[in-house]
């Protein structure tokens, strides 16, 4: 499994100031991306968790029977 990591910003916090404030920047950054990364980083794990409840003969079993009418 592929772990994503949060990229540091390739220029300073306060670079786009005054349009944006490096505590926007801050945040922006390092709470909302940074939950996008965890969330990705999650997701596999949670899908592989989800598929393993289908009883997946009972979904060919009925497949079969239903295609072949």
């Amino acid at each position: 499994m592929i772990i994503h990591t949060l990229m540091n910003l390739p220029f300073d916090e306060n670079a786009l100031e005054p349009y944006i404030s490096k505590e926007t920047l801050q945040y922006h950054h390092g709470k909302h991306h940074a939950y996008y990364i965890d969330y990705r980083n999650a997701r596999a794990e949670y899908l592989e968790k989800w598929w393993g409840l289908i009883d997946w003969d009972f979904v060919s079993v009925n497949l079969t029977s239903y295609t072949n009418k």
